[in-house]
């Protein structure tokens, strides 16, 4: 009854934006279905697979370095992708299909409908978040066999941690540095519903929806790749500066979730063209040659310094290379059934599942741990051999995957429950 009633609305809905009698087409009938299916909640597994790769790369690369590199050294230039630049085109993706619905569907865009997506976001993002950051405050009380390793923290730093503001225009301090791209994030929550009311303000009586969210796209995109350029400029070429300094800065990266908008865009006005397969092929052929591309130019500015290319376009072109692969991904909504593929779709759904409580938890608070203390407390467990890295690794692995589950099910899931009945 819920589900006819949504339906119904959404009718009214359309109507009422429209001056002219509406003539109900197949894109019409879409957006009805697109966003009916988006409001049960359905898990997609190909973008469960995006977001599992994503993670999966993410504890890759931060265990490398400590665990891996000296048995497999040239092992980390094969990686083509970045962990977390592909969560923030799948964030984008489906936050974008959220704006979407909201600003197509109501005749005005208000301040309460984006009050209302704040509340959504926060209730889904922040409380966990606070908690695992609640623990790695007071680790150094509750574990004082932490001895000789200074764990004081200045009141500013908490301060900017809990307003999401270390990292606004440069990258401050390395304590919890994970959180670099949870600040990307709430900041493009925060940021793109007010500009899109903006142009909806200014534009409204003048333009269609589509193009004022089109605008609004660009906007953000063009405005973050000018910033780029323009700190870019001024950089020393180092590897670090540019990480410091573009890579993990919340005014340079906005656009990095933008393609994942802009992907939901071309999903929500153009489901024709979004769901012809002929495409595919060619969609995968563009997204292989653009990740060797960046991979290939990411290579070498790390032997010759950065340049150009690295500080203004590199975010932008590995945007695009997986807005590629997107459609196909959409349009894989179930795993394998049975048999080895069934139990590894199984797995894989789980990972995504836990991904934000693995990533969160991962570093600072269990790689962290086990590098600094292996030889005093996890030496007792790891023999002294010759693979000691990679059972190091294993450990790390299995390690955050068993508390990420446990946090997953006893504070993350009850929270989404609860937010289920808030809303």
């Amino acid at each position: 009854m819920r589900s006819e009633n949504s339906i119904n609305r959404l009718m009214i809905s359309l109507r009422k934006s429209r001056s002219k009698p509406m003539n109900f087409n197949k894109s019409v009938i879409e957006k009805i279905r697109f966003t009916f299916n988006s409001q049960q909640e359905n898990r997609i597994f190909g973008l469960d697979l995006l977001r599992a790769g994503a993670i999966l790369l993410v504890l890759f690369s931060h265990g490398f370095d400590p665990f891996l590199s000296e048995y497999f050294p040239r092992l980390r230039s094969l990686i083509f992708m970045d962990g977390v630049d592909l969560f923030f085109i799948i964030s984008g993706f489906l936050i974008g299909s959220i704006l979407l619905r909201q600003f197509d569907f109501h005749d005005n865009y208000s301040l309460k409908i984006i009050f209302s997506f704040w509340k959504r976001r926060w209730l889904r993002t922040l409380p966990i978040y606070y908690f695992i950051f609640l623990i790695i405050l007071f680790v150094p009380v509750i574990l004082p066999s932490i001895r000789g390793y200074n764990m004081a923290i200045s009141f500013s730093i908490w301060g900017e941690y809990l307003l999401f503001s270390q990292n606004f225009f440069k990258v401050k301090t390395e304590f919890f540095s994970e959180a670099w791209s949870l600040a990307i994030e709430e900041w493009f929550y925060l940021i793109t519903p007010i500009v899109l009311f903006s142009f909806h303000l200014l534009f409204k009586n003048i333009l269609t929806k589509r193009l004022i969210f089109l605008i609004m796209m660009i906007s953000i995109i063009v405005t973050c790749t000018i910033c780029r350029y323009k700190i870019g400029v001024n950089l020393s070429g180092n590897i670090k500066d540019w990480d410091t300094n573009i890579r993990r800065v919340v005014i340079t990266r906005l656009d990095s979730i933008m393609f994942g908008v802009l992907g939901a865009y071309f999903k929500f006005y153009f489901p024709k063209h979004w769901k012809n397969k002929s495409l595919f092929p060619y969609l995968n052929s563009v997204c292989i040659f653009l990740l060797f591309t960046t991979h290939f130019l990411y290579i070498k500015a790390i032997d010759n310094n950065t340049h150009i290319f690295m500080n203004t376009f590199y975010f932008s072109f590995t945007g695009i290379a997986v807005i590629m692969i997107l459609p196909q991904m959409d349009l894989l909504k179930s795993p394998p059934k049975f048999g080895i593929a069934g139990s590894m779709g199984k797995i894989i759904t789980h990972i995504s599942l836990i991904s934000y409580s693995l990533y969160l938890t991962h570093g600072y608070l269990i790689l962290g741990h086990i590098v600094r203390y292996r030889n005093e407390y996890f030496g007792k467990i790891i023999p002294n051999i010759s693979v000691t890295g990679i059972l190091y690794f294993v450990l790390y692995f299995l390690v955050s995957v068993i508390a990420s589950t446990c946090l997953y099910y006893f504070i993350e899931k009850p929270i989404m429950n609860m937010r289920s009945k808030e809303l």
